[in-house]
Parts: C-alpha cells; sequence; structure tokens
C-alpha cells in the first residue's frame, strides 16, 4: 500500500527550539544578578575598609591625644593643690598609710578608717610612746619604754603581747609574728612572739662579746631574722650582721645564726627586708643587698661617696637621702642595686616614704614629691601642717591629712 504525502507536516529545525532560547535568557539573567551581586559585594568591602581605615585613624589620634595630654600632666611641676572632697576632721594622734586606708595611733588608741573618712574599727589601749611598725597587711603598735604590743591586720586586733622587759624596738611579719628587742643594761634581750604572745624564740646579747643590737627585722614570711650590733674590738668600732634561720636550715645551727659578718670602722643602724629573699644592710657609708632564701649572702655593695641621713624602701626601690655641700641628694635604687636616678633638692624634710614609684617628703607645711625617675612632681607650700600624704587613684590625686583635715586633693598649677 502507498502512503500519501502530507503537505501539512514539516521537521522543526533543533536550533530554533524555543526552549533553549528560554533557557539561554534566563542563564545570562542569572549571570547579570551575579555580576550585580559580585558588584555589590566588592562595594560593601571598599565601605568596610574605607570604614576601618577611619576608624582605625580616629583611634590612633584620640589615643596620641590621651597619651600627650597624660604625659604632659606627670611631667609638669606644680606647685599648688585643689581640694577635690573633705572626708573628715584630724584626730590626735600619729598617721600611717595602712591596706588601703588610713590608720591613726595615739597614746589613748588606734583608729583605722577609709579614705572616705569612714570608720571602720577601733582600738583603746593606754601607752606613754607608741611606736609602729607594718608589713603587708599586719601592724604592730608597741610602747617603746614599756610592756605592751598589739598587734593588728584590717579587720582589728590579732593579739596582745606583754613582755618582761622594757621595749626597745620591734619588727613584724605579714603572719603577726613579733620580733622584739628588749633592754636589759649588759644582756639585752631579742624574743620573738606569736600574736598572741607565745615565746618561740629567745637570743640574749652581750654587750661584751656579741655587741648592742642596733636594728632588726624580720623577713616578710617570719623564717628569717636579721639583726645589726654595734661592738669595740681593739678600740676599733665594729659592726656585725647575724642572720638567723627559724626553718629546718637553722636547727642544727649555734642559736640558729646561719650567717655572721664583721664591719670595721663601720656602723650599720638599719637592716631591713625587701622581699622575703631580698634584704639591705646600710652603714653610714654604703649600701648592702643580701639575698638568698633560706642563707642571706652579701650580693652587692655600694659605697657612697656622700653621708646618709635617711633611708627607706618598698620591695621595688630603696631611696637615699645624701648630704650634700649645697643641696641634699636623692637617690634611688632598684631591687638588684641598679641605680634608676639621681636627683638635687632644697630644703630639709624629716619625713621621707615611697609609694609605688613616687617619693613623699614633708616638714611643717613644706612638700615636695619626686618620682622614681627622678622627675619633681611638686614642690611647693601646704595652708597648714603635714601629718601624712599619699597618692591615691586619680591623676595627680592625693589623700592628705593635715590641720584641715583629711582631704583629697589634686596638684595644679
Amino acid at each position: 500500500m502507498k502512503l500519501g504525502k502530507r503537505k501539512n507536516l514539516h521537521v522543526l529545525d533543533e536550533d530554533s527550539d524555543p526552549t533553549d532560547d528560554i533557557i539561554n535568557k534566563m542563564i545570562d539573567e542569572f549571570k547579570d544578578e551575579d555580576t550585580e551581586l559580585e558588584q555589590l559585594n566588592v562595594r560593601i568591602l571598599k565601605h568596610k575598609q574605607r570604614f576601618r581605615r577611619r576608624l582605625i585613624v580616629g583611634i590612633s589620634v584620640v589615643l596620641f591625644c590621651m597619651i600627650g595630654t597624660y604625659i604632659l600632666l606627670v611631667t609638669q611641676t606644680y606647685s599648688n593643690i585643689r581640694v577635690v572632697n573633705h572626708n573628715g576632721e584630724q584626730r590626735l594622734g600619729t598617721y600611717v598609710h595602712f591596706a588601703n586606708g588610713i590608720l591613726c595611733y595615739s597614746k589613748d588608741g588606734v583608729v583605722f578608717t577609709g579614705t572616705n573618712g569612714k570608720e571602720l574599727w577601733n582600738q583603746p589601749y593606754q601607752m606613754k610612746h607608741p611606736i609602729a611598725v607594718i608589713a603587708g597587711e599586719t601592724i604592730a603598735i608597741a610602747d617603746q619604754g614599756g610592756n605592751a604590743i598589739f598587734v593588728f591586720d584590717r579587720q582589728g586586733i590579732k593579739g596582745e603581747i606583754t613582755t618582761l622587759l622594757p621595749i626597745e624596738k620591734i619588727s613584724v611579719s605579714e603572719q603577726g609574728i613579733v620580733a622584739a628587742l628588749l633592754e636589759n643594761a649588759e644582756t639585752p634581750q631579742i624574743i620573738c612572739y606569736d600574736f598572741v604572745g607565745n615565746v618561740l624564740v629567745e637570743h640574749k646579747a652581750t654587750v661584751s662579746t656579741t655587741g648592742y643590737p642596733l636594728d632588726l627585722a624580720l623577713s616578710p614570711n617570719g623564717e628569717l631574722l636579721l639583726v645589726s650590733y654595734l661592738y669595740t674590738q681593739e678600740g676599733v668600732i665594729t659592726s656585725k650582721i647575724s642572720c638567723f634561720n627559724f626553718g629546718e636550715v637553722g636547727q642544727d645551727k649555734t642559736d640558729r645564726i646561719v650567717v655572721q659578718n664583721e664591719y670595721e670602722d663601720m656602723v650599720i643602724p638599719m637592716v631591713s627586708f625587701m622581699t622575703k629573699d631580698t634584704a639591705i644592710v646600710i652603714g653610714d657609708s654604703q649600701l648592702e643587698y643580701y639575698t638568698g632564701s633560706q642563707l642571706l649572702a652579701s650580693d652587692k655593695v655600694i659605697k657612697l661617696d656622700k653621708p646618709i641621713k635617711s633611708a627607706f624602701h618598698n620591695e621595688r626601690y630603696v631611696g637615699l637621702i645624701l648630704q650634700g655641700e649645697a643641696k641634699n641628694e636623692l637617690r634611688i635604687y632598684d631591687r638588684r642595686g641598679n641605680e634608676v636616678s639621681v636627683s638635687e633638692f632644697d630644703g630639709e624634710y624629716s619625713n621621707v616614704e615611697i609609694f609605688g614609684e613616687q617619693i613623699v617628703m614633708y616638714e611643717g607645711n613644706q612638700l615636695a614629691v619626686f618620682t622614681k625617675s627622678g622627675h619633681k612632681r611638686f614642690e611647693g607650700e601646704m595652708s597648714a601642717e603635714i601629718s601624712q600624704l599619699f597618692p591615691i587613684f586619680g591623676i595627680n590625686k592625693y589623700f592628705m591629712v593635715s590641720a584641715n583635715g583629711l582631704e583629697e586633693i589634686r596638684f595644679v598649677q
């Protein structure tokens, strides 16, 4: 059978398929959208980069201004003050900076207050000549020439000690152990007590053999005791330094003495611990460092070309006031005996203390403040006699006790 031709039928060309055109158009549209999205992402990234650069520049400018302002403030020398706050009236007694507060002790008792003037605790007693020593957040107050010792921390009284002989000097550890130098004519005694009065160690000195004790110092942990003696040997003045160890190392030593050194033709009026393993020995013509946790040994000797008028220290620095020909001299050394700064100043200051990296000196209503680097931060005259002054938080801010009361002040031009 023969098929006839169908005139209405024709074959479609594959290239002209409309479905392909639609798909291609969709792909092109997607490509355009991807391009636009990429361009948007690029613009966003550039905007973020510009913002970050501006932010970094802005922060740098602010920091630069802040640092410049701070340097300007701390490197100036001020001569006036402005009272920021008045926090109470002055009590009769001696003021010391203690445990981030202010402690006033007198013949009738002790009062501890915050720098805001709020009383935290008080303890009455009766003493004729109270003296005080501080170790960390422990303070011992003794009746010099009497027999009473009170030990306190920031919470109040820890204990009371009664001695059998008159008290000449004391030292205290951070735990409240007290070493007392007791007067006894030819045989002065050094006795260590715990803070409730139990005798821990007793040592009798003989003036003709060991010499007379001039000073004593307990290490912060109470394990070492350093004592300076003075005696004459064949007509020559001689000092002796003895170190007592109350731990295991000293058990098999005579009188627990683990170190003993002599110094001919020298008086050593001061010994003290900077840390538990660093002590200083100050003679009339030299500063000496002793180091060691169990056996103290001489580590460095600094010979001085001028007489020492006074000395002070904290756990990081040692300061000496030397007598010059025209002016007095302030020298600062670090804990290793390296010289940090040398400064000259006019006037006489009987009260000199170091707080952090600032040295505060005052006499009557005259005040001078130096930094450890030797910069004079303040020199001027207060309106009333100063009893105590120390730095507090804030630029150029200090807490001052004077006849005007307890005041927060700021150094100004």
